[in-house]
């Protein structure tokens, strides 16, 4: 008698190498990297979102990082970018080159122009401002205009005399250190 199992290509661990991942294994896989269970849901069932998910978690590998691209992934995408650029614009992001408003900028063009996102950054002065020296003019000015507003309306102020591109966390930082002295 011959058994199933003993034909090699029909033994349980070459069946299981064989076998597409479960959706359920998906999931679990998903969710240990820190994604909502929703997005987790979109990339079980919609494969093509799935395998860019993962290539784009394979370039940044931290796990805050991977969850900022998911949600950019899921809110601001309509049509994938290259994978390489949308690690780049959550790079950027993390390192306070750019706001969030900038990245969606930037995604929009990807989107329908296709490039590089530290170029399009670039040359549409999407590039937050968080040299110190470059906005303490800003400051003093602001202050000097201003000297009773609250610190949220002056920080603010900091961002429409640099046309939005002053980084707000350092503005506000800024702010405080030259309000307290």
């Amino acid at each position: 008698k011959l058994f199933i199992k003993e034909i090699p290509d029909f033994a349980p661990e070459a069946l299981r190498r064989a076998m597409p991942e479960l959706p359920w294994d998906k999931r679990r896989c998903l969710l240990k990297l820190g994604i909502s269970p929703e997005h987790a849901e979109i990339y079980v069932t919609e494969p093509e979102w799935g395998s860019y998910f993962e290539e784009v978690a394979e370039i940044l590998k931290d796990a805050k990082l991977i969850t900022l691209a998911s949600n950019y992934i899921t809110s601001e995408l309509e049509v994938r970018v290259s994978a390489i650029e949308l690690a780049e614009v959550v790079r950027m992001i993390e390192a306070g080159e750019i706001s969030s408003r900038g990245a969606k900028e930037i995604l929009k063009i990807l989107q329908s122009e296709g490039g590089e996102a530290r170029e399009i950054a670039e040359k549409n002065n999407l590039l937050q401002i968080s040299d110190r020296e470059v906005l303490r003019k800003f400051v003093t000015d602001v202050i000097k205009d201003n000297p009773k507003a609250p610190i949220q309306f002056l920080v603010g102020q900091v961002m429409k005399k640099t046309s939005n591109r002053a980084n707000p966390e350092v503005a506000k930082e800024l702010l405080l250190k030259v309000l307290d002295s």
